[in-house]
């Protein structure tokens, strides 16, 4: 009889936290509705919920995180910002930066929680002391769990390059090239970093091959082609025939990375 009960009150467990598994779940889809909608308050009211009902899901933190990273950005374009608006604002940050780290402890080897890690202190680059270092090695844990992504080097050559530190931006650009040679974006940083630094010859080179990888029908091959004949005048060369219009390529900045 002992062992019965003792299956029995088991299976209770296991039922209750299976139905507590399963209304986690369905809250946090509640809250994806809610932030299709741009609902931002049941976005944020609903993914509380949905934490507190499973805390042990790292994907429930992640997008929690990223939440109160768009609530405080949100709250600070307002131009009349009152003091309690900076308190809000700065509780937001804190719980973005707090969930973040909190999805990487509950998951410390799924490489996206580390990406949002460091996109959360990414956006902090100019607010807060310390963000590019924590940047820097959320990015490197991340490169060390994942070595052959291209677009985790590209993220962090651009929070270098936003930092004027030219050499190692080329470095993890050309990383980022050697991994993906076919990848425009990687090819297109590294021209940038290379221009920036004065190299232009091998500036004109990486933006060569960026226009060689672009549709010719888009707007980045039109940007990328005015680009690169701005460089070669820059180093005597012959200019293309045809200056492109509307731009969608903007230099490396640290939010967002440049994509093509």
């Amino acid at each position: 009889w002992t062992i019965l009960v003792l299956s029995v009150g088991f299976a209770a467990a296991m039922a209750y936290l299976g139905g507590r598994a399963y209304w986690a779940e369905v809250l946090y889809q509640k809250a994806l509705v809610a932030a299709a909608q741009n609902d931002g308050q049941k976005t944020y009211n609903t993914l509380i919920a949905a934490i507190g009902t499973n805390p042990y899901l790292d994907t429930y933190r992640v997008t929690y995180a990223r939440t109160n990273l768009l609530l405080a950005n949100s709250l600070a374009t307002n131009p009349n910002l009152k003091d309690q608006d900076r308190t809000v604002i700065t509780q937001l940050v804190q719980q973005a930066i707090r969930e973040a780290k909190n999805a990487v402890a509950l998951n410390p080897t799924k490489v996206t929680n580390l990406e949002n890690l460091a996109a959360v202190y990414r956006n902090l680059l100019n607010f807060a002391q310390g963000a590019d270092a924590w940047t820097i090695a959320s990015y490197q844990q991340a490169i060390a769990l994942d070595p052959v992504n291209p677009n985790l080097r590209i993220a962090l050559g651009g929070v270098y390059y936003a930092q004027n530190t030219w050499n190692d931006a080329i470095r993890l650009f050309q990383s980022g090239v050697d991994l993906k040679p076919d990848l425009a974006n990687a090819q297109y940083n590294l021209a940038a970093a290379y221009r920036e630094k004065g190299d232009f010859d091998l500036a004109v080179s990486a933006l060569q091959k960026t226009v060689d990888l672009l549709d010719k029908s888009s707007a980045d091959y039109a940007k990328a082609v005015g680009e690169l004949a701005e460089l070669q005048k820059k180093v005597g060369e012959i200019t293309p025939p045809s200056k492109p219009t509307a731009s969608q390529l903007t230099k490396p900045e640290p939010l967002p990375t440049p994509k093509i």
